[in-house]
């Protein structure tokens, strides 16, 4: 009797069945791989921009530790002595190209800088949830400086004991990758040109060496030499990035000694550059010049530059300095003392950079964190306050079409000088 014969191959709807669950097997691991690819590009993205932001807050710390306080101008500032009467005419957190001279009114923001605000102060982006549903705030990024950025008109000698606050401070989001009258990613609302830009200047004891430099009479003083600058750019790319100028005095010398911080700027000559918010023995504010500002200034279409400078009558000296922003050339007019230019000169200041995709930069030295609504009450109103202190606040999204409003980071800190 013949045995029955085995199967020797697979039928037709067999082998389609398998190659089909081969098949999905294949789409769901590339699916897999996929969504693990973009879940590390993302991861990625953010310890980049994570990485980028820890960078620049390091430097800008060490910065602001070795500065003073009284040498740490945010934003528009501009400070008047008349007959020893000294007053804070203008102080805010954010440049302008043409600041007030008093009063609340503020000038608009930069032109040409290409930054969309949302004008929304509902916008779900700076709302707080007390798990009812998206309450009403004021914008994020909500910083006064309690006597250098608010205004004083009139002539006020003494800093005010008060914390002034006003709408004028309020900032919303601000955006880098979009442009005005776009629509806000979080609330939909066309979004408008920026108010304000920040900017940052401080004095350093650091020479071009990198030497730490004392002096005063017992030689343990910080020896101030230099100024650093901090302002938002955008660069060729079209993003916008934190970029950090520094002016060395001793670049002035020509043959001989050459001069510090000092030697340009004290024009009392008691070996002390006199700035509010320093006080006299009677608590009034101390200047030892005429005048002091520091803001930005239109120098030609697009071209803002950062200007700082101070002038005497009585001393016959004056001071400028304007840093062009794209290409860190600064011009410097030095009149009367020891050191003076004779004429404006250009040096070439030190430029680094950070945070390709910077949103937003904001700088005060009077810290003051954001109130918000929650049932209808205002919690925290006139935020969290301490004196002597560098707060800094400041965004960054990942660069790029494809990462927008999905990568970013915020951070903001507190930085203490050294007095």
């Amino acid at each position: 009797m013949a045995l029955p014969q085995g199967r020797s191959g697979f039928s037709i709807v067999e082998i389609m069945f398998a190659t089909s669950i081969f098949s999905l097997a294949i789409v769901i691991v590339f699916n897999l791989l996929s969504i693990a690819q973009k879940d590390m590009k993302s991861e990625s993205a953010r310890y980049a921009i994570q990485g980028g932001a820890t960078s620049f807050l390091d430097r800008m710390g060490r910065d602001a530790r070795e500065s003073s306080y009284a040498y740490i101008f945010a934003g528009d500032w501009l400070a008047s002595n008349s007959g020893g009467l000294v007053s804070v005419l203008v102080a805010r957190n954010y440049l302008s190209a043409s600041p007030s001279t008093s009063g609340n009114i503020l000038a608009p923001g930069i032109s040409d800088e290409g930054f969309a605000q949302c004008p929304n102060p509902a916008c779900q982006w700076c709302c707080f949830d007390p798990g009812t549903g998206p309450q009403p705030s004021y914008p994020k990024a909500f910083l006064t400086r309690q006597i250098r950025n608010n205004p004083q008109s009139g002539v006020p000698s003494l800093p005010p004991s008060g914390t002034l606050l006003s709408a004028l401070d309020w900032k919303g989001r601000l955006y880098s990758n979009r442009r005005p009258g776009e629509a806000c990613p979080y609330c939909g609302a066309a979004l408008e040109a920026e108010a304000f830009l920040g900017g940052l200047m401080l004095f350093s004891p650091r020479k071009a060496d990198n030497s730490f430099s004392y002096g005063g009479p017992d030689g343990l003083h910080a020896q101030w030499e230099s100024m650093v600058f901090y302002c938002p750019f955008r660069n060729q790319n079209g993003l916008s990035e934190i970029r950090r100028y520094v002016f060395h005095a001793e670049s002035l010398a020509v043959v001989g000694p050459a001069p510090s911080l000092v030697d340009l700027l004290d024009f009392d000559g008691d070996g002390i550059v006199q700035s509010p918010p320093m006080t006299g023995e009677n608590g009034a504010f101390v200047l030892d010049a005429d005048g002091e500002a520091f803001c930005l200034v239109n120098r030609a279409p697009g071209s803002n530059v950062l200007m700082y400078t101070r002038w005497s009558a009585t001393a016959g000296r004056t001071f400028r300095i304007e840093v062009d922003r794209a290409t860190g050339m600064a011009d410097v007019n030095a009149a009367g003392g020891a050191f003076a230019t004779g004429g404006t000169v250009q040096v070439r200041c030190r430029m680094q950079r950070w945070a390709d995709g910077l949103s937003d930069f904001d700088a005060s030295t009077f810290e003051n964190n954001p109130s918000f609504y929650s049932g209808g009450t205002d919690f925290n109103p006139s935020g969290v306050s301490e004196r002597g202190v560098l707060r800094v606040t400041f965004q960054m999204d990942k660069a790029g079409p494809q990462w927008s409003g999905s990568v970013e980071t915020v951070q903001t800190t507190m930085m203490r000088p050294r007095n």
